[in-house]
């Protein structure tokens, strides 16, 4: 009917349910060429991810499906009625203690579901735009086009989220229940003063909050959720919530130690870390001169799995899905090519995977390397 929203995975409008006459919000991704292989997985786990959440405060997933003629690639969800917060922006007062808190709560309660989930789910790109209210400041959280299940490393090839708004490790792809949280509070900032986050005053990675006009009994609160390092930034809704009532987080032990031995690897959320064989880790501390002939191997097999990964399968994954919605709009039944399609899916993940350890041979023989990196043990070490 009308367009909603554009994102950077596609465009939102306004449409009838023709056997429900139900309005529906319908996201259309126009796919033209195999090089948007990235845009289209992150659509499909978009639908997959939907399928599986039921939350009031989320849009219910009803349907996708592909248009053979056109190549368009098409999300059904509930229409969330309500407006954006950014349509109230840039309207300096609208937003006072009592609604911010309003606004904060509804948002935690959303990410408390989402991050208790197993395996986690992390929405990745929360801000005024993806956050609808309705009657009664009623939240929901829309857009997941950039959302994130936290079952192993991405290898930091992919960066989500919107400037002003992502934690910092987000700029090499790490992506944690943090993330969430550094960018509710970049979001409540930036709804109490009026300013988009990328325009707030900084101090090195830091917003700068002492140069902004806040609500007093939101600052603990906010100077948690914004801490750059993760490792001093509130990690859960429950210690949010705690400072958000006034209580120390760390009184339940919830709040994890500011300082870390050294070597170690806990700046990253544990669900994030790569488990290092040890066969691996032998080949990455292969003596000079020895590890010369390693390191040009591995080079030539990250070369090979590069290739794979985003040349050969995504061509083979756009073909299975012609074929089986041509199936599927001739009324045969295509049990046999989703298996197909769900094998390349697994095939990329696998190589993936393989890919990481690779690096970590290739990081560890470089003949430029001064010593031998210091690697997460691998279940053959424990």
């Amino acid at each position: 009917m009308e367009r909603l929203g554009s994102g950077s995975q596609g465009h939102t409008y306004r449409a009838i349910d023709r056997e429900t006459s139900e309005e529906v919000a319908i996201k259309v991704l126009s796919l033209g060429t195999a090089t948007e292989w990235k845009a289209f997985e992150l659509f499909e786990r978009e639908a997959e991810v939907l399928g599986g959440l039921r939350h009031p405060g989320i849009p219910r997933y009803r349907d996708h499906f592909a248009s053979e003629d056109s190549g368009d690639y098409f999300l059904v969800m509930d229409l969330v009625t309500g407006h954006s917060l950014a349509t109230e922006l840039g309207s300096t007062g609208r937003f006072d203690e009592v609604r911010l808190r309003r606004i904060m709560i509804g948002v935690l309660e959303i990410l408390e579901y989402l991050h208790g989930r197993v395996p986690q789910v992390i929405h990745r790109d929360i801000k005024p735009a993806n956050i609808v209210v309705g009657e009664g400041d009623r939240v929901h959280l829309v857009d997941f086009g950039g959302v994130r299940v936290v079952t192993r490393l991405e290898g930091g090839s992919t960066m989500i989220g919107t400037f002003g708004y992502m934690a910092p490790e987000q700029l090499h792809g790490d992506a944690g229940p943090g993330v969430d949280l550094y960018a509710l509070g970049a979001t409540i900032v930036a709804l109490a003063t009026g300013r988009p986050a990328d325009e707030l005053p900084r101090e090195g990675l830091s917003i700068d909050l002492d140069q902004l006009v806040l609500p007093e009994r939101l600052r603990p609160v906010l100077r948690g959720l914004l801490e750059p390092d993760p490792r001093d930034r509130v990690r859960s809704v429950a210690q949010a919530r705690a400072l958000l009532d006034g209580r120390d987080a760390r009184a339940d032990g919830q709040r994890p130690p500011t300082s870390t031995p050294t070597g170690s690897n806990s700046t990253q959320a544990p669900t994030a870390a790569l488990a290092v064989p040890g066969l691996v880790q032998e080949l990455a501390q292969t003596p000079r001169p020895m590890s010369i002939f390693v390191w040009l191997f591995a080079l030539a097999g990250a070369g090979a799995l590069v290739v794979i990964e985003y040349a050969l399968l995504p061509i083979v994954y756009l073909f299975l899905r012609a074929v089986a919605d041509n199936k599927q709009n001739k009324g045969q039944k295509i049990d046999d090519d989703k298996a197909g399609i769900t094998s390349v899916r697994d095939l990329r993940r696998s190589t993936q995977r393989q890919r990481e350890l690779v690096a970590h041979v290739i990081r560890g023989t470089s003949p430029l390397r001064d010593d031998p990196p210091a690697l997460p043990p691998g279940p053959d070490d424990r």
